[in-house]
């Protein structure tokens, strides 16, 4: 692409905007409120059996995204739909995100009557669950066509401050969401509050909706191809076969997604028991936690935005391996710590590096992208990052139950270790040069 076909800066502020909004979905819901909410309200009485649910829910949620990713994604690049999928996703999301409202535990059905708690719990599970299913299919979906249009928006020497900055908006708007939700989770878990924290899925779906809409209107489709639905549909199946056939003309591409599904396995699992997490192991009330979420968060702006520039200055793998390290010094903090003030501060770190691996693997996955197959190689990034995230929360629900939170902790360190080992072998120039060049059947 030429210079002049790159986004202007209202475009690429509307695209940033969208993550400004979005993080209200991954942090009110898969994080923070409703992760403790399900956990300990809808599910209370399953004990550990809880948390392996609550990693399965995850789990069928990813892998049913990441199975679709690549064949959406080889639809929306010859048939120039990414955006026309990424305004339905979002919608999917907003709509049965904000339908959790519904979800009431058993005691308002059963009221002196406990004998019948075991058939109502179930009762409300199922339908808790169907919801977050839908709602973070339509979440994880979107964010691929999302992820897709940043080759578009700026060249590659000013991608990673691109998507720093968006990264950093996003948490910007995480924290905003938090104070607005404040108010609404301050009383905790108590009967008297469980209406008001369901008001907060309200919230979010309201707060992801809003942000989303400059993107719906003035976000760019740069590629488009001129065919029919029935057409797309058709040659996704023809292009994904093209891309198996080429696939050894992107090895370090392959080798980047594959240590990418590694650590990010970590990093989707910390973020899937982070609230469940402080809670039970270091005793969090619903207030403490939103504050410690809060610093998270800020540091993560700090993290995303100081890296991001960082990562066009030196190279996204440099960056990515720092941030590796920082990761492995939470895990092992976590591990060692009984200590609320010594979590604190693994929280500073864990802000810094969560912000910064996900906006640099972003980047990264951009320089090494060939510009006719972004939503396709855009969804195999998808699949690398959902199928990790579909694994991790399993394995700590499982160790979790077997043992106790602090070795399941523990056992996410050795995703991002072997996702570090992995990258070193990623040679960065030869896969930017793979990408740019003409395919082999070309």
């Amino acid at each position: 692409m030429s210079q002049e076909e790159y986004a202007g800066r209202g475009e690429i502020l509307s695209w940033m905007v969208y993550d400004f909004g979005n993080t209200a979905y991954s942090t009110m819901i898969v994080t923070f409120v409703f992760s403790v909410y399900f956990r300990f309200v809808i599910c209370d009485g399953l004990d550990g059996g809880a948390d392996l649910l609550w990693g399965l829910m995850g789990s069928v949620s990813l892998v049913i995204s990441a199975g679709m990713a690549p064949y959406l994604g080889a639809v929306a690049d010859y048939g120039g739909r990414k955006k026309w999928f990424l305004v339905r996703f979002t919608l999917l999301c907003v709509v049965f995100s904000g339908a959790l409202f519904l979800i009431r535990p058993a005691g308002f059905l059963c009221g002196p009557f406990t004998g019948c708690l075991f058939y109502v719990t179930t009762l409300m599970i199922v339908p808790a669950v169907i919801l977050f299913l839908l709602a973070n299919v339509g979440f994880q979906s979107a964010l691929v066509f999302y992820n897709a249009f940043l080759p578009e928006l700026a060249p590659a020497s000013k991608q990673g401050r691109v998507s720093g900055y968006g990264w950093a908006v996003g948490y910007l708007g995480s924290v905003i969401v938090m104070g607005l939700s404040f108010p609404l989770v301050v009383g905790g878990l108590s009967p008297a509050n469980l209406s008001n924290l369901r008001l907060v899925f309200l919230l979010q779906a309201g707060f992801y909706l809003v942000f989303a809409v400059p993107l719906f209107i003035w976000l760019k489709e740069r590629r488009a191809v001129v065919v029919s639905p029935k057409i797309s549909w058709r040659a996704g199946w023809q292009r994904l076969g093209q891309t198996v056939r080429r696939i050894n003309h992107y090895r370090q591409l392959v080798r980047f997604l594959i240590a990418f599904l590694c650590y990010t396995e970590g990093i989707s699992t910390v973020i899937w028991f982070a609230g469940i997490f402080a809670r039970k192991t270091f005793g969090f009330s619903l207030g403490e936690i939103i504050v410690f979420f809060i610093v998270v968060q800020t540091t993560g702006i700090i993290g995303a935005a100081g890296l991001g520039r960082l990562a066009d200055v030196f190279s996204p793998k440099k960056v990515i391996l720092f941030t590796l390290g920082l990761w492995l010094v939470m895990v092992l903090g976590a591990y060692f710590t009984t200590s609320k003030a010594v979590f604190w501060v693994l929280g500073v770190i864990t802000g810094i590096s969560l912000g910064s691996s996900q906006a640099v693997s972003r980047t990264m996955m951009s320089r090494l992208t060939p510009p006719r197959r972004l939503a396709e190689f855009f969804g195999l990034y998808g699949v690398a990052s959902k199928f990790s995230a579909a694994i991790g929360p399993v394995v700590f629900g499982v160790v979790s139950t077997l043992s106790d939170q602090r070795l399941a902790i523990l056992a996410v360190g050795a995703f991002f270790l072997v996702g570090a080992i992995i990258l070193l072998t990623v040679d960065e120039r030869a896969g930017v040069r793979a990408a740019r060049e003409p395919e082999p059947d070309d």
